[in-house]
């Protein structure tokens, strides 16, 4: 602990003697110290915090690289899962565009059917007549 300090005593300058200019440099000097301590108090705790943020953030360094490790692995499995729906939903748009062209053959087909049906109803009953 450092000492107290005392105040300073200013005597007027006509009447300083050798041992007031003596109390004088001695409590300058005492008030110096105390400063002194304080500023090695203040240099020791910000170590001490310096200290504890280096050694924090060396415990939490594997931790943040195993979780960003960890991340970019999910990234990738999700690309991947991406890129087998692309290729199924391309699968599905070809099956659809092959359904589209076998409905309009059938539409046509029907179509030639229907006339050929009605064709030979009006002749059965052009027949009848």
């Amino acid at each position: 602990m450092p000492p107290k300090v005392q105040a300073v005593v200013t005597v007027p300058e006509e009447s300083i003697t050798a041992n007031d200019l003596q109390r004088q440099i001695k409590s300058l000097g005492e008030h110096m110290d105390h400063g002194f301590y304080e500023l090695k108090e203040l240099f020791r705790k910000s170590d001490e915090r310096l200290r504890g943020l280096e050694t924090r953030e060396a415990s939490c360094q594997p931790i943040v690289t195993a979780r960003i490790d960890a991340a970019w692995r999910e990234i990738d499995a999700h690309k991947d899962q991406i890129r087998d729906l692309q290729v199924a939903d391309d699968g599905q748009d070809m099956a659809i565009t092959q359904l589209r062209e076998q409905n309009k053959l059938l539409l046509w087909l029907a179509g030639i059917e229907g006339s050929a049906i009605l064709v030979w109803f009006i002749t059965s009953l052009l027949k009848l007549i």
